[in-house]
């Protein structure tokens, strides 16, 4: 026996299988068997195995009805697993007999997919087999009743524990388990939240000397623990019974357990109505342990057990709170929640804690106090009322209400309201009464004043000189206001009631705003200063502003309109005259500036969105308004101004847009253009217009019109820019000799800024005295001496040179500085005539002539400036002569007859300058106070012509009238001679000289002598 024991212990120690192997194993005497643990068969067997078991070969076991029992349980199997050889007894349940082995198992890999176990068995007696069998079972039925028994335990405390110790008693419970399970920790993790995004170890028992982790696993992401986490989402049982096995995608639970020093772990899902509330499990920690079938199905019962306790907790904490929230919501009201049973008096049984607020009294003083009731607060006038109300409505089942006095404990009376019903039996006999009492007492006093209220806002209502008034929504008034009706133009409310059926087709002159206005109503519920325009009882229309609302019952269901009515009439012609005059010119009725710039960003605005939306913008300025407003008055330039503006309304097309820009200014918008040739036709037809004379009165008076034009292709951004250009193009029509137009072009802008900059510097000039006269001299045709000189100014720019008076005086006159310069041109040629006279004897007899425009001519202090001008130079008025253009005679002279009368008074002789290219009619010559005329060069050019007609007539009329004639312009002989043959009495000319400088003038006195005596 000893030889065959070590034998078999030498049998252990194979850890694979050969065919030589199999061969020794084969001549053995000892039945010597592999068993398949995947297959769960025998699949192979050596001769003394095949004999014992009465087959002929292997392939028997497969062909007879031949049972063998499955041989291990699952301590065995994990012991033969890890290497380690058992002595395990076999049953064999043959055909005709039962047959025990005892057997030496030991496992060896096959491949790597198979796991066999090698067996060498050995026969005993029925008797001992029965014997062993009967102790096994014995074990087992031991097993059983301990396991049942702790099922049991575990039933009755879970089922007993109260909701306050449920922690406590899962902590118990666990310990329970734990300890017949022989483990070293038992737990329980739940999910925090629905998501199972986390989970904490809420409950835990440790084995003695066993550290405890669970203040550390809290708040766990599973996300940390993917593989554990899936699992248990999924419904299914960790099983492992050694953690340094498990797999490559447990890595991070593999590490986490070895940390906690676990060595084999079982956890089980805790499920709630197919709700994964998170598991409980086993952790062995100081050895391995592989997890049976029983360890199982003590978790999975103990889950139950826990899933159903944690609903149970839940449940009951639930309750409780409905039950918190329903005692606090009583106990908040603004009352009493009463129950009062069926007795004569209906006695209170229960008030909430309102009672105290109410009456003054504790609940309990009115309920368990028999000297002292609820009923006994109530007024004793009230108290019949009250109670027979409540029996009445407790017989017809029906809810109660009922108002009535309470007296408090501090003696306050207060009006309360009672609603409640019967509480019934299966027989329909009254219990007991349910309600609840509140205070109505600042109610009652808000019923007291309402009334008073009332009668005041009757008061209000009538007298009131707003409209009131109430209406259904089909448009019938209900009720209306005196006010209302007076508005309307009726005698009386009942009038206005009775006449209006249909207020969208009977009142509103825009029966569609009706519509509107209820449509509002019913989208915003109020409606504030709906401006409508309304017929009146005689059809005269005016406008009212009105306020509404809509009126609902406390069940949101429509009632009526509400509201008010007021005469807005004179407000809103007022704000039309207001607004008419904000963006119109009072004069023409126009637009006026404020309208155009609005129209004008419009059109821009316009022409960015849409390039073929072209426009144009003309700039109109009359020529010579100046003239009729000084000359014929204000109130005749006022009517010439209307008279414009209606003729360029008219030469404009309909879609076309005019306004008056300001003074004699107007500014012409052209919209929807296809070219520029529209735009020229305009033009022209505008142009046209100013060629026939306006009547003004008894007056006919001709003005052109200087129109600058610009165009939209410029790309203007702002009306500034338009209107810029626009005037820039104006001011050129003005240079090109007025009454026409001019396109506006890019350099213009250049000339425009030379212009700005001619006069910044011109003004510079005058103030620092850098201009200069030039003295061009006025020769006796007749005896051909030296007769004065026409002081001409002269401006030696630093950079541009020369500049020519008739590129700078316009500037002048156009920006005021011709009266600073006029006044200087005055003084130094008196001055230098002066020094002349003082310096030369043959000076003694000469004048000096001295350009005057209309502009100084009109200045009222022209006299004055002259007075001081001749004292401080010492020189005598007989000396000076102020040279005036023909058309300043137009503008002026016949306004300004008190100023002729002055200038003669002082003694300085007048000339009319560049005569005949005027408009005046020589037969008015006789009503100027002049002195002299001075032809114009242009038609004392024609003389070499032998043009003499119209300068002999000149001369001719002069002479009647006793005036001097001066011939301007004289170059050439053939023209003195004529001009002398015709008896013209003066001349200059570059036949003379040409201007002269100060000092070169003054050579030309020392020289003088007869120019008859001298070479040409």
């Amino acid at each position: 026996m000893r030889d065959r024991l070590s034998y078999m212990l030498n049998l252990t120690e194979l850890k694979t299988l050969t065919q030589s192997t199999l061969s020794v194993l084969e001549l053995l005497r000892s039945p010597i068997w592999i068993f398949n643990l995947e297959k769960n068969q025998i699949e192979w067997a050596n001769n003394a195995a095949l004999q014992l078991w009465q087959i002929k070969s292997i392939d028997e076991l497969f062909s007879i009805n031949w049972n063998v029992s499955y041989p291990f349980t699952e301590t065995e199997l994990e012991q033969i697993t890890h290497k380690k050889s058992i002595i395990k007894r076999w049953f064999f349940n043959l055909k005709d007999k039962h047959l025990f082995l005892d057997g030496i198992c030991t496992s060896i890999e096959q491949d790597k997919n198979h796991s066999i176990f090698l067996i060498e068995g050995n026969d005993l007696s029925l008797e001992q087999h029965i014997y062993a069998w009967q102790i096994q079972t014995q074990k087992e039925l031991k097993y059983r009743l301990d396991f049942e028994q702790i099922i049991a335990t575990l039933s009755t405390h879970f089922i007993s524990l109260d909701s306050q110790k449920i922690n406590q008693g899962i902590n118990h419970a666990l310990q329970i388990i734990g300890e017949f399970e022989k483990v070293e920790r038992s737990y329980v993790f739940i999910f925090s939240d629905s998501s199972l995004k986390f989970l904490s170890n809420t409950h835990e028992w440790c084995a003695n000397g066993i550290a405890s982790y669970i203040d550390i696993l809290q708040n766990i992401e599973t996300g940390m623990i993917p593989w554990f986490t899936e699992k248990i989402k999924k419904n299914e049982i960790i099983h492992i019974p050694d953690v340094s096995n498990l797999s490559v995608e447990a890595n991070t639970e593999k590490e986490l357990l070895e940390i906690q020093s676990i060595k084999s772990l079982l956890c089980v899902p805790i499920i709630d109505y197919e709700n994964i509330l998170g598991f409980v499990g086993f952790d062995a920690v100081n050895n391995k342990k592989y997890w049976s079938k029983d360890s199982i199905n003590l978790l999975n019962i103990f889950a139950e057990m826990l899933a159903q306790t944690l609903h149970r907790q839940k449940f009951e904490i639930e309750i409780k709170e409905h039950q918190r929230k329903l005692a606090h919501l009583i106990n908040s009201l603004p009352g009493i929640v009463f129950k009062a049973d069926n007795d004569h008096q209906w006695s209170m049984k229960y008030l909430s804690e309102g009672c105290l607020k109410l009456t003054g009294y504790e609940p309990e003083e009115l309920i368990k106090l028999e000297k002292l009731t609820y009923n006994d607060l109530t007024h004793p006038e009230d108290l019949p009322r009250v109670i027979n109300t409540i029996n009445e409505s407790i017989l017809q089942g029906n809810y109660y209400e009922v108002e009535y006095r309470i007296y408090t404990k501090s003696g306050e009376e207060k009006w309360v309201w009672e609603k409640g019903s019967g509480v019934f039996d299966d027989l329909g006999n009254v219990k007991r009464i349910e309600g609840f009492i509140t205070d109505i007492t600042q109610l009652k006093r808000t019923e007291n004043a309402l009334i008073k209220a009332e009668f005041q806002y009757r008061s209000i209502f009538e007298n009131i000189t707003q409209g009131i008034f109430q209406s259904t929504s089909d448009g019938q008034y209900i009720t209306a206001n005196p006010a209302l009706a007076q508005i309307y133009g009726y005698d009386s409310p009942e009038e206005l009631i009775n006449t209006f059926t249909n207020l969208e087709t009977q009142l509103y002159v825009e029966p569609q705003q009706r519509d509107l206005f209820i449509k509002r109503l019913k989208q915003q519920g109020y409606i504030k200063n709906f401006e409508i325009q309304v017929y009146r009882k005689d059809k005269s229309i005016i406008w009212t502003s009105e306020t509404a609302r809509a009126v609902y019952d406390e069940n949101g269901i429509f009632l009526y309109y509400e509201g008010t009515v007021e005469d807005i009439t004179l407000r809103r012609l007022t704000e039309t005259k207001l607004l008419h005059d904000a963006f119109y010119d009072k004069l023409t009725d126009l637009p006026n500036r404020t309208w155009l710039m609005l129209q004008l960003t419009t059109s821009i605005i316009d022409f960015h969105q849409d390039p073929e939306k072209m426009y144009a913008v003309l700039f109109i300025d009359l020529d010579s308004f100046k003239v009729v407003n000084d000359s014929l008055g204000h109130l005749v330039g006022d009517e010439l101004i209307k008279q414009v503006a209606n003729r360029l309304k008219n030469e404009l097309r309909a879609k076309d847009k005019i306004a008056r820009f300001g003074g004699d200014e107007f500014v012409v918008i052209l919209e929807s253009l296809q070219d520029i040739n529209e735009v020229i036709k305009i033009a022209e037809r505008i142009k046209e217009q100013f060629k026939r004379p306006f009547i003004l009165g008894n007056d006919h008076v001709f003005t052109g019109a200087s129109i600058g034009i610009t165009m939209s292709s410029f790309g203007y951004n702002t009306p500034t820019e338009l209107l810029r250009d626009a005037d820039i193009a104006m001011y050129q029509a003005k240079a090109k000799g007025k009454s026409c137009y001019v396109i506006f072009n890019p350099e213009m802008k250049k000339a425009a800024f030379d212009r700005l900059q001619i006069e910044n510097d011109l003004r510079q000039a005058i103030e620092e005295e850098n201009l200069q006269l030039y003295y061009q001299p006025i020769i006796s045709l007749s005896t051909g001496k030296l007769m004065g000189f026409e002081a001409l100014i002269r401006w030696s720019h630093p950079s541009r040179n020369w500049i020519i008076p008739h590129d700078f005086i316009p500037i002048a006159e156009e920006t005021g500085l011709i009266d600073p310069l006029s006044i200087w041109i005055l003084k130094e040629a008196c001055h230098q005539l002066k020094k002349w006279k003082v310096d030369y004897p043959q000076a003694a007899n000469l004048v000096i002539n001295v350009n005057l425009s209309a502009q100084q001519l009109r200045e009222i202090r022209l006299i004055h400036q002259l007075m001081n001008i001749l004292e401080q130079t010492g020189l005598e008025g007989k000396d000076l002569k102020l040279e005036i253009t023909e058309s300043c005679f137009l503008e002026v002279i016949e306004k300004q007859n008190g100023v002729v009368e002055q200038l003669k008074a002082l003694g300085v002789g007048l000339c009319i300058d560049d005569f005949g290219v005027g408009y005046s009619s020589l037969s008015r010559l006789h009503e100027f106070s002049i002195d002299i005329l001075k032809i114009d060069r242009s038609f004392i050019h024609r003389l070499d012509n032998n043009q003499t007609a119209i300068v002999q007539t000149i001369i001719t009329l002069a002479h009647n009238l006793g005036f001097n004639v001066v011939a301007e312009g004289i170059e050439t002989q053939k023209q003195l001679e004529q001009l002398k043959q015709l008896k013209c009495e003066l001349g200059q000319g570059y036949l003379f000289s040409k201007p002269l400088d100060r000092n070169a003038a003054t050579q030309y006195i020392c020289s003088s002598q007869s120019f008859y005596n001298t070479s040409i």
